[in-house]
């Protein structure tokens, strides 16, 4: 009679334990949903994207890096570092004034220790180079 009851306690216990871990699994993925739905991202998805941007960039998808890079920084507003890429996209597109926009945001915070990340949250000192660029073409073109 004291095994049944042992048995039964561990059954009820461990049923107790799926559920909870069930519920869970549940919350977890409502919250993701709501951020996603919110413009927020996991950290998997801001890798994913980070990466695919940069990937654009690379291969000179100035257009579709924009897109990813200005869905990283509404996620982000104050990074630097996404605020250099979208400037980046758009001196690219020899849109000069609102690269100088987002470059003069980046120079704000510039880090000899940058690692190109979607963590990192300075600019690299590049940004600096390509804001002077565009002061450059500003002083030609008057």
């Amino acid at each position: 009679m004291k095994t049944i009851k042992i048995i039964l306690l561990i059954g009820i216990i461990s049923g107790f334990t799926n559920t909870v871990i069930a519920f869970d699994k549940k919350s977890q993925k409502e919250i993701t949903e709501k951020y996603s739905e919110n413009g927020y991202l996991t950290k998997k998805e801001l890798k994913r994207e980070y990466f695919q941007g940069t990937y654009y960039i690379y291969n000179e998808k100035y257009s579709q890096a924009l897109h990813v890079f200005s869905k990283l920084l509404k996620n982000d507003p104050e990074n630097s570092n996404l605020s250099f890429y979208v400037g980046i996209c758009y001196y690219k597109l020899e849109k000069y004034n609102i690269s100088k926009k987002y470059l003069k945001d980046a120079v704000k915070n510039i880090s000899d220790d940058y690692k190109d990340s979607v963590f990192e949250k300075n600019a690299p000192s590049e940004a600096q180079h390509f804001l002077d660029k565009i002061n450059e073409l500003a002083s030609v073109g008057e």
